[in-house]
C-alpha cells in the first residue's frame, strides 16, 4: 500500500521523512502557476523522491462543466494547460471532484 499527502510542495521534505510515497496536489492551482513558479515547484520536488502523482480539484469553479454556462473550448484549454503543467511534476491520476465547476452555484474547490 502507498500513502499520499494532500499538501503543496513546501511539505515535500517533511512528507518524505514521515514515510509518504507521493503528494496529492491541487490541479487547478498548478494549472494557474507561471513558468517561474512551476520551476520552483519542480526544484522543490527534485530534492525528494516525491512527486505530484495524484491531483484533486481538477477544474476551478469558474469553469463550468455543466449547464448553460458550459464552454467546451474553455474546458479543453484549461485541461491542456493543467496537464502541460502537472505531468512534468509526476502527475499520473487527476481526480475530477471540482464541485464548484460541476454545480450551478459556482465557487472554488477548497
Amino acid at each position: 500500500m502507498r500513502f499520499g499527502l494532500c499538501k503543496g510542495p513546501e511539505w515535500a521534505l517533511l512528507a518524505e521523512k514521515l514515510g509518504y510515497d507521493y503528494l496529492e496536489g491541487h490541479l487547478a492551482s498548478i494549472a494557474s502557476m507561471d513558468g517561474e513558479c512551476l520551476q520552483e515547484v519542480k526544484e522543490a520536488l527534485e530534492e525528494t523522491s516525491l512527486r505530484f502523482e495524484v491531483c484533486n480539484c481538477f477544474f476551478p469553479g469558474g469553469i463550468k462543466l455543466t449547464g448553460e454556462d458550459m464552454r467546451l473550448d474553455a474546458i479543453e484549454e484549461f485541461a491542456k494547460t493543467a496537464f502541460d503543467h502537472a505531468v512534468p511534476l509526476g502527475l499520473q491520476i487527476a481526480v475530477l471532484g471540482s464541485g464548484g465547476a460541476r454545480g450551478g452555484a459556482g465557487g472554488d474547490c477548497r
